[in-house]
């Protein structure tokens, strides 16, 4: 192909193509067979998938401990852990778009990490909780009737 010029790219991809077939097909000099024909009977049947999600460079935070609440902190927001790990030490790998929480090389959790600009805001998986009644995230009609009941605790305490 040195003598050959080429005036497009996939001129040039098809000829490598028709080479490589030729190349990998040509019989070896010292053994029998040829690259094609190991690879068919020796490697193809060792070959497995790859797995189905990318492989992603990751940093690394060790030693976070998790709070009473059972979640831990990164870059100003809580992130949750399985409820039996309160108390532990995990360490954090921070992806471009997930951060997993990691105790002795087992991977806790995963969550989706929270934009940059956000600040004291909490992701939690439901199923770190240690219960059902023991948290709930609260609505709008539950802060209304909260803060109704208080006011009016507030103001039959001061009319007694």
């Amino acid at each position: 192909m040195r003598d050959h010029q080429f005036g497009s790219l996939d001129g040039l991809r098809t000829a490598i193509r028709a080479w490589l077939v030729e190349y990998n097909s040509r019989p070896f000099q010292k053994r029998d067979g040829s690259r094609l024909s190991v690879f068919e009977g020796e490697e193809k049947p060792l070959l497995i998938a790859l797995p189905p999600v990318a492989y992603e460079v990751m940093d690394w935070v060790y030693g976070r401990r998790v709070q009473a609440n059972g979640h831990v902190a990164y870059a100003r927001n809580w992130y949750s852990v399985p409820y039996a790990y309160v108390g532990s030490t995990v360490d954090l790998g921070i992806g471009a778009n997930t951060l997993e929480i990691w105790h002795k090389n087992t991977r806790l959790c995963t969550h989706r990490l929270l934009p940059a600009s956000a600040s004291n805001k909490y992701s939690t998986n439901g199923a770190d909780l240690p219960g059902k009644t023991m948290w709930r995230p609260w609505d709008r009609t539950t802060m209304r009737a909260v803060g109704s009941n208080s006011v009016c605790l507030f103001n039959r305490k001061w009319a007694v």
